[in-house]
């Protein structure tokens, strides 16, 4: 028989080393897990408009949804879940019927109203019935309409005026000299009288002439 192999000194076989690595590369490639977000779309609404709370970063391995209004899934009133193998929305106690979640976990919202702003947790359920939560945030906004006809500063501004100025004694289209029009028919006339019969009232004379040739 030949002789048997003696280990190196210390005893390690040169196998373990390459155990050792091959561990090393294994933990190093594992895949991370990623932390889902919420993202709100838009990010700010204005009432009565339609707000998506986008879940980014789902795991594939999710069962089921349960939406909460608040910080915290925990103590915070449930709006609804959904179960990914029946499909099908479930409400809760905050649900008013405006809500909708989609089987890659968002949230739409419907019509929504200043008291709909807040925070909003999506709480997971996966295979392994572990649990994981995230939040987001609606903002609400009046619309701008409504903004506008509210304050004051848009009050019409008052309307022009004009100063008012004595009449001119004679009209700007009349040449010096031309006879003044006729007070009753329009009508330019002649130095003493116009077309219509009447004579013309000198102007040096007395209140009680000019009430005659009124008559």
């Amino acid at each position: 028989m030949g002789p048997s192999p003696v280990a190196p000194h210390g005893g390690h076989r040169p196998w373990q080393g390459l155990l050792i690595t091959a561990s090393l590369l294994t933990f190093w490639d594992l895949p991370t897990t990623v932390q889902f977000t919420i993202e709100a779309l838009p990010s700010s609404a204005a009432e009565g408009k339609d707000v998506l709370l986008l879940a980014r970063n789902i795991s594939e391995t999710i069962q089921a949804y349960y939406w909460h209004k608040g910080k915290t899934a925990e103590g915070s009133p449930l709006i609804a879940g959904y179960l990914i193998d029946v499909q099908v929305n479930i409400p809760g106690t905050a649900y008013s019927g405006r809500e909708t979640i989609y089987p890659n976990g968002s949230l739409l919202f419907q019509n929504v109203t200043l008291e709909d702003a807040g925070s909003y947790t999506l709480r997971t359920i996966n295979a392994s019935y572990d649990s994981d939560q995230a939040t987001g945030q609606l903002h609400v906004h009046r619309p701008a309409s409504s903004v506008t006809s509210g304050s004051r500063g848009s009050q019409p501004p008052p309307p022009a005026t004009v100063p008012l100025t004595d009449p001119p004694s004679r009209p700007p289209y009349l040449a010096p000299g031309q006879p003044l029009p006729c007070m009753r028919c329009g009508l330019l006339g002649s130095p003493r009288s116009c077309s219509c019969g009447l004579t013309e009232v000198p102007k040096d004379s007395s209140p009680g002439d000019r009430e005659g040739h009124e008559a």
